[in-house]
């Protein structure tokens, strides 16, 4: 089975999110293409879909947002799993609006939130540079949660008989 992890990241966490979450699935025996939003084929070429943005002042990056409206017909046809993440991201983080709708109307499940990341030193935007040095300043990647949901993706896509038993699986530190 192949599975596309796709994602955009302003300042690298979310895409060590999604990084993980590839090396991941790859260790539970899954052929895996991670690529960015901006670059990823299209998704009628995999049999399961991972996509992830960064949520920055409330709104996902606009090549994710493009790219799950681009692909809609086809992500509603095959497994796909949406996460978000950002500086002070709890799993409380609502949904952006446009991402709800797009979410609704293809028919798939809201995103789940990740703690994200942002540092002064990776501080890319006015704005970013003017909350890196506050309360959410920091790393919140919760390695533990990704691996969690990184397991139920691949009991899922188990369960329909295309994979090995995720039990089967080493536990891999892989950094986010």
């Amino acid at each position: 089975m192949t599975v596309l992890v796709t994602y955009a990241s302003r300042t690298g966490g979310t895409a060590g999110i999604a990084r993980a979450i590839a090396d991941q699935l790859t260790e539970y025996g899954f052929d895996v293409d991670l690529v960015e939003c901006g670059s990823a084929p299209a998704c009628w070429k995999y049999d399961a879909v991972v996509l992830g943005s960064a949520i920055h002042a409330g709104h996902w990056e606009k090549t994710a947002v493009a790219y799950l409206k681009a692909e809609a017909p086809d992500l509603a046809e095959r497994p796909t799993w949406l996460f978000q993440g950002g500086p002070g991201a709890t799993d409380t983080a609502p949904v952006p609006h446009r991402v709800g709708k797009l979410v609704d109307q293809i028919g798939l499940a809201a995103p789940t939130t990740f703690g994200g990341r942002l540092e002064p030193g990776r501080a890319r935007t006015w704005l970013a540079g003017r909350v890196s040095g506050g309360a959410v300043e920091g790393d919140f990647r919760d390695e533990d949660g990704v691996w969690d949901w990184t397991a139920a993706v691949a009991r899922h896509l188990a369960a329909q008989g295309v994979s090995p038993e995720p039990s089967a699986a080493p536990r891999q530190v892989v950094p986010v």
